[in-house]
């Protein structure tokens, strides 16, 4: 085999070692999906899709597999799963940052789901609801007020609606809904303000799992792809 590949021409080293660094970065990514499946609960598609594959090339000789750090939508699924791969803070939500800039949710603050808010069948807090949210509190239209603007559009939300921000009857701070029922109104928590965004200890062993993977799969990997290189060189 040893004197058969050193006839080879470099181009062809190139695409065997190519090939072989794509369809191990392959299987790397599978498995890290799978870890994905075992390490949390019920992930979505969103969370489980969040990685993507550059392949090697002749000319580049890395595979690589990594978060997407852009959604069409929503916040990227790698910002938030980087936090359980290191651990520490999670980043800040786009909903967050924009009850933020529209001066409702204080700096250095965050909002965590309450025991009302309503939750999918993987346990998050349903994606339409915050759109509801922030339409309800004009929120996606204030990033570029002023102060006074941002002061009485604050006092209008506070007032009424479905969805209002503040601590009705001096309970917890956040994002409460108001309903009515046979006998009058009340008013259930939705979000509630924490002092600090939540922080993780690692859990997801992206960088073991990869490692793993590629040690076990990229020799065989390598020679499968240098056999069918000789096979059809000419």
């Amino acid at each position: 085999m040893r004197a058969a590949l050193s006839a080879l021409a470099p181009k062809q080293w190139a695409f065997a070692s190519a090939l072989a660094l794509t369809r191990t970065a392959q299987q790397v990514k599978a498995a890290e999906i799978e870890e994905m499946r075992r390490v949390f609960d019920r992930p979505t598609g969103f969370t489980l899709g969040s990685l993507y594959l550059k392949p090697a090339t002749k000319s580049n000789q890395e595979a690589r597999v990594w978060f997407k750090d852009f959604a069409p939508k929503g916040t990227p699924a790698g910002k938030y799963l980087l936090s359980e791969v290191h651990g520490g803070q999670r980043a800040h939500k786009r909903f967050e940052s924009a009850l933020q800039k529209a001066g409702l949710l204080p700096f250095g603050r965050a909002l965590v789901p309450a025991s009302a808010a309503p939750l999918d069948a993987n346990g998050n807090v349903k994606r339409g609801l915050y759109n509801q949210i922030l339409s309800q509190l004009k929120a996606q239209r204030d990033s570029t007020a002023n102060e006074t603007t941002r002061s009485r559009a604050r006092k209008a939300r506070q007032r009424g609606g479905r969805y209002f921000y503040g601590n009705p009857g001096g309970k917890r701070r956040g994002i409460w809904e108001r309903f009515s029922f046979a006998f009058g109104t009340a008013v259930k928590p939705i979000f509630i303000e924490v002092g600090a965004r939540p922080s993780y200890r690692p859990r997801f062993a992206f960088y073991d799992v990869g490692e793993r993977v590629a040690e076990e799969r990229y020799e065989s990997e390598f020679d499968r792809a240098a056999t069918e290189t000789l096979r059809t060189a000419r």
